[in-house]
């Protein structure tokens, strides 16, 4: 062994940076066929979900179906989520479904964050399907995360649903 001591800290440093060597050396991005249990999975973990500008439903198969205005947020709120502290890079993945093309967001905290913002998101674009489509966000932190979290699915006005969303640690401390 080279390195006899875990590099994880100065590697997530590094990619927070935009060191260039980082680019060789991709982080692994799973999405169905990720082997590890999630953290975390909304439609088993006990998962809270409140939104703002938008209305939902549950709809009969599980689903969770939103009528929205200008900018919906669905919140997510994870209990007794001490281990995401550990977590130098969690996986966020969710199944959507929207109507119009668009841009998903997620927000995320760490532990010495008050409010969520643009700095400590990631985007993704949308494209309608009749069927759901697995959106995959890869969040980095060196402090780890705490069990908060804002997914803006869409930003125009358009009904969306979401069938799941789950959390998985792709590095820990």
């Amino acid at each position: 062994m080279v390195f006899p001591a875990n590099l994880s800290k100065a590697f997530v440093y590094a990619r927070s940076i935009g060191a260039s060597f980082t680019k060789y050396f991709p982080l692994r991005s799973y999405a169905n066929d990720d082997p590890s249990p999630p953290l975390f999975q909304l439609s088993t973990s006990g998962i809270s979900v409140s939104v703002q500008n938008a209305t939902m439903q549950k709809s009969s198969s599980g689903d969770l179906e939103f009528v929205s205005k200008e900018d919906p947020q669905v919140y997510i709120s994870i209990p007794a989520a001490t281990q995401l502290r550990s977590c130098f890079i969690l996986q966020f993945s969710a199944l959507v479904r929207t109507s119009a093309p668009d841009t998903a967001q997620v927000f995320y905290l760490t532990p010495d964050a008050i409010n969520f913002s643009e700095a400590m998101s990631r985007t993704r674009p949308l494209v309608p399907e009749t069927a759901f489509t697995r959106l995959t966000f890869d969040l980095e932190s060196l402090s780890g995360f705490v069990s908060q979290f804002r997914f803006d699915v869409v930003q125009k006005t358009q009904d969306f649903a979401i069938r799941d969303v789950e959390l998985r640690c792709k590095l820990w401390n």
